[in-house]
């Protein structure tokens, strides 16, 4: 990334710091978009993901510019990490207008939230991902905790380092002996009849468990020993919605 932007002659500290994306000209910003757009031609995307390089931003007003509450996406992941964590009480007076003590701990909780999702994707190194003819899948077992497992199973998604075109699926245990699925998928996934709200709820159901969610993202619990059996109807039913579609 560095020698990335270093060869299209964009500076990027300001002083002792790093500029960031909000600091950048207009033209520079341009330039860095015109030449992923290229990067990713290359490398065989689709038109689709280059269009997606852009897209809606919300940013709230009165909060500082750069900073993990202006940016409505980023507001949203600092919340997330606080109630990941059982600090749902943080995140909420944060929202109440807090930006004292309680702001300097929802950033703690954002820190540890972020070197946990990097550990937990050294960790995935050494775990091989399966495949049916439709879903893409790994068992985590004890090695991801399941309060971040979907978002993990999402970055892997996006990372490159498994398929695009298939969605996944991620097994962890849990605490009371169950195990815990989370599912992730893409927007052109869902145009071509992907539903995984329905998909996962209904397999669930086959094998004795429960769950739900979103088109995108769905996730459940089952009896320990039924991940066969969940693999096989999920596959089943994504087929079904696929060729529906």
């Amino acid at each position: 990334a560095i020698e990335f932007l270093k060869n299209l002659g964009i500076n990027m500290m300001s002083g002792e710091h790093y500029r960031r994306w909000c600091d950048l000209t207009y033209d520079e910003k341009k330039e860095i978009i015109r030449a992923i757009k290229i990067l990713i031609r290359e490398n065989g995307a689709s038109e689709e993901v280059e269009k997606s390089l852009i897209g809606e931003v919300y940013i709230i007003n009165g909060e500082e510019v750069g900073s993990n509450l202006h940016d409505g996406k980023e507001f949203a992941t600092l919340l997330n990490s606080c109630g990941k964590y059982g600090k749902a009480d943080i995140g909420f007076n944060v929202c109440r207008g807090d930006r004292g003590r309680y702001l300097k701990e929802a950033y703690e909780f954002l820190k540890g939230h972020r070197a946990n999702l990097v550990s937990a994707m050294r960790r995935l190194e050494d775990k091989k991902v399966m495949e049916t003819d439709v879903l893409q899948y790994f068992h985590a077992g004890d090695d991801l905790s399941e309060e971040i497992v979907g978002t993990v199973a999402g970055m892997l998604l996006s990372s490159g380092s498994v398929k695009k075109t298939l969605p996944i699926l991620a097994f962890v245990n849990t605490e009371d002996g169950k195990v815990k699925v989370s599912t992730r998928g893409t927007r052109s996934m869902v145009k071509k009849g992907l539903n995984l709200s329905k998909a996962v709820s209904q397999a669930c159901r086959e094998v004795g468990g429960a769950g739900g969610g979103h088109d995108m993202a769905a996730g459940g619990t089952i009896e320990h020993g039924r991940e066969d059996d969940f693999i096989q109807a999920l596959s089943r039913i994504i087929k079904e919605q696929m060729k529906e579609d």
